[in-house]
């Protein structure tokens, strides 16, 4: 199994732990950014020492050799990150029945991922956001971000082994989308 296909199923294995730390942050009030570096700590692989740590250094994102994004300077994205968590924050608790859950997420995975306020990590830290986002709405595709990893890991065992913890039948369920 090749790199990213290990890290894949490591995100699938661990998103529901980090769905559980968002919720219980949420709901004692505490949701901050504080709360999303220990997200990133648990899903970012520690040995490199980045596991809950903020950049402190510019930052480029490439694809195949190519910049694709400049993300803001590493002070800003801390700043902004501050405000990301306050403002989701905010927008849950006066949350409108006019926004759909999948497009809060959708938004809040982007907002997250343009600050870009970890050296790596982003994607999965923005993901493990949206898929609380559908969760906690009791959105019916709630667990789609597990699923996807799961589906594009699956070379390294049968998925629902690796998601048992989200359970057969929610993967068995949307799994279904992708045949």
């Amino acid at each position: 199994m090749g790199t990213a296909q290990t890290a894949r199923a490591d995100e699938c294995a661990l998103l529901p732990r980090a769905v559980e730390l968002l919720e219980a942050a949420y709901d004692r009030g505490e949701l901050s950014l504080g709360t999303l570096c220990q997200v990133h700590a648990l899903l970012v692989d520690a040995p490199a020492g980045i596991g809950g740590r903020l950049r402190n250094v510019p930052a480029v994102v490439r694809l195949e050799g190519l910049m694709t994004f400049v993300p803001p300077p590493a002070a800003a994205a801390r700043s902004g990150a501050e405000m990301f968590a306050a403002a989701l924050t905010e927008q849950l608790s006066t949350a409108s029945q006019d926004v759909p859950p999948p497009v809060l997420a959708a938004q809040a995975s982007a907002r997250f991922t343009d600050l870009h306020p970890f050296a790596d990590g982003n994607g999965r830290v923005a993901r493990a956001i949206a898929t609380w986002l559908l969760v906690r709405a009791r959105h019916q595709h709630g667990a789609l971000h597990v699923v996807i990893a799961a589906l594009s890991a699956r070379r390294a065992g049968p998925a629902p082994s690796r998601i048992k913890s989200v359970g057969r039948e929610l993967w068995l369920q949307n799994v279904g989308l992708w045949h």
